[in-house]
């Protein structure tokens, strides 16, 4: 005896997980060059995978065995330390809809930052009237010192925040009438696309007749 039944066939599309260029950050400002720094991978998802769509999810992985088998993901992908300079990721893209995945891979990269050194104080004696207690300090007395023979660049900020943010940068440093201060010197590496820089402190010292 005999009986004929049917059933569908359906091949799926997976979502297509593009491979990233490479994620670089600068090491962690005011501390020593480890290789090492917090990442957030989520600022990928769209490179990756594209814009958001519901039921499209990006995870990453540690291990390569792990993205295939959707376990283990690394959490929070907001905050990443990375454990070996450079790193590779492993990226899964998983569409609900389809019931698919794709995988790719992520580079991930601590470009060090600039090693400056600390520079002497610059000194001066109140000499001149009013004798009120500033003097004009020409800052780049101490570059050399500072650069230390590399081709970095130096800026001049009355704040630490303001070097952070390079926002108003003291407009002529050879020109600086000044009390006793810190001068905060941002050091930066611009023959590096990253732009990784260093503050180092600039005493401005000056002495009563």
């Amino acid at each position: 005896c005999a009986a004929v039944g049917q059933f569908d066939i359906e091949v799926r599309e997976p979502p297509v997980a593009t491979q990233p260029t490479e994620f670089t950050k600068c090491d962690d400002l005011g501390e020593p060059n480890d290789g090492i720094t917090v990442f957030d991978l989520t600022e990928k998802d769209e490179e990756i995978a594209g814009p958001p769509a519901p039921g499209l999810n990006v995870t990453y992985y540690e291990l390569e065995a792990d993205a295939e088998a959707g376990i283990n993901p690394i959490d929070p992908a907001t905050a990443y330390t990375n454990i070996t300079n450079p790193q590779v990721i492993y990226v899964r893209v998983d569409d609900q809809g389809v019931e698919c995945n794709s995988l790719t891979t992520l580079n991930l990269r601590v470009v060090p930052n600039p090693e400056p050194v600390i520079p002497d104080a610059l000194i001066a004696c109140d000499d001149e009237e009013p004798m009120d207690g500033t003097e004009v300090f020409n800052l780049t007395d101490r570059e050399l010192q500072i650069l230390d023979g590399e081709s970095w660049t130096a800026t001049y900020y009355e704040t630490y925040a303001n070097a952070v943010d390079e926002t108003a940068a003291i407009p002529d440093p050879t020109m600086y009438t000044s009390g006793s201060q810190i001068i905060y010197v941002r050091v930066t590496n611009t023959m590096s696309v990253d732009m990784c820089f260093e503050i180092v402190e600039l005493e401005l010292i000056v002495n009563p007749l």
